[in-house]
């Protein structure tokens, strides 16, 4: 079972930063992920919220700025580091490349705005120079995940969920969707068993402690989402261990 860093190790770097790479990739963490949002120009950036409040203290919305405007904004930061801005996606891809990262790309869909959240995420991908096999895209919206179905079928494809039962496990297949994104909240190891008889990885979001998997079937668990996966890598191999 893989530890990816959710939003770049968000228990140790503001989330969705520049710092979360070089923190994971320093920490020999092997996958990340992030969030892509779409500005008022169509250019995508790396920030997970509709609005900016809970991460600038601006209460503005993503989509009402442009891109130029969303990289001079801080993130609130709570660690000791150089300030981080809101990147642009393409240049966070590029970073995450140089460090040789597979990357987990969750798209985000605000107001409805499906159609120029995919192509302005394919745009940034594109540019980045990442290989279709260092990358999955992944999103709560079936919508956007068709739309990159049938953009580029050549990409890994996953969608995400707070419950199994809240998705049709046959547009899954038709999709070739190669992993479900499910809640640890609501997580029951029947579902994960039905997931994985249907073909599918099963990943799991947010797990911050190796308790919360303490029911699971952890075999079956290809890979979980932390904010802090160093501290619950540690977690997982101490529980191996007094096993």
């Amino acid at each position: 079972m893989d530890c990816i860093a959710h939003r770049g190790s968000a228990n140790r770097v503001p989330e969705n930063s520049m710092a979360g790479i070089h923190y994971t990739a320093s920490h020999h963490i092997k996958q990340i992920e992030c969030d892509i949002s779409v500005a008022s120009d169509g250019v995508a950036v790396i920030f997970h919220d509709k609005y900016l409040r809970r991460m600038t203290g601006d209460p503005r919305s993503v989509l009402s700025l442009t891109s130029a405007e969303l990289t001079k904004i801080p993130l609130i930061s709570y660690h000791v580091g150089p300030t981080q801005y809101i990147p642009l996606a393409e240049t966070w891809m590029r970073e995450a490349v140089n460090y040789d990262l597979f990357l987990h790309l969750e798209i985000k869909v605000h107001d409805q705005e499906v159609e120029r959240v995919v192509e302005a995420a394919l745009a940034a991908f594109d540019r980045s120079e990442l290989m279709p096999a260092q990358v999955r895209v992944s999103s709560f919206s079936l919508d956007a995940i068709q739309l990159i179905r049938e953009r580029r079928p050549e990409l890994d494809v996953s969608v995400a969920a707070v419950r199994l039962t809240d998705i049709s496990l046959d547009t899954l297949q038709s999709f070739d969707v190669v992993s479900v994104h499910l809640d640890i909240d609501y997580l029951d190891s029947q579902s994960i068993e039905l997931a994985i008889d249907r073909g599918f990885k099963v990943c799991v979001y947010t797990v911050n402690s190796a308790q919360q998997l303490a029911s699971m079937p952890i075999e079956l668990i290809d890979s979980v989402f932390t904010d802090d996966p160093l501290l619950l890598n540690q977690e997982l191999n101490t529980l191996k261990i007094s096993k």
